[in-house]
């Protein structure tokens, strides 16, 4: 749970962001100093309730049964994953770990660079994810 100062100046925050013209808000329900702390779900869900637009929740979803989770215990209008998505890129679209052949078509457009979009020389650390030593 945030602390209640924290806590505070997110409720009062919510309204100012949203009378300037927000079109939507992603909440991550916890601050810095509580990286390791569960996200305060119940924080994400009054965020939702008390506004007009729509509300991405953020924090803990590291598979889709997370995701869903959290979509039903918020009532956000989505949902988005960081560590969940680097560790498993499928995730979204239901698979428990990445399938090889998308790992195998991933380095081979990257190392293709009449197809790629992106500078393979800095996105390969991310290769590291999908095997886990």
């Amino acid at each position: 749970m945030l602390k209640k100062k924290s806590r505070k100046l997110a409720q009062r925050g919510k309204k100012k962001l949203e009378a300037a013209g927000l079109d939507f808000l992603t909440v991550h329900g916890r601050t810095v100093k509580q990286r390791s702390e569960p996200v305060d779900l119940d924080l994400i869900r009054d965020i939702k309730a008390s506004l007009r637009i729509p509300v991405l929740a953020n924090g803990d979803v590291r598979s889709l049964e997370d995701a869903r989770e959290t979509r039903r215990r918020t009532g956000c209008d989505g949902v988005m994953s960081a560590r969940g998505m680097l560790e498993n890129p499928a995730m979204f679209a239901g698979w428990p770990e990445t399938p090889a052949e998308c790992v195998r078509d991933w380095l081979r457009e990257g190392v293709d660079k009449k197809k790629s979009n992106y500078f393979f020389g800095e996105s390969h650390r991310y290769f590291l994810y999908f095997f886990p030593l």
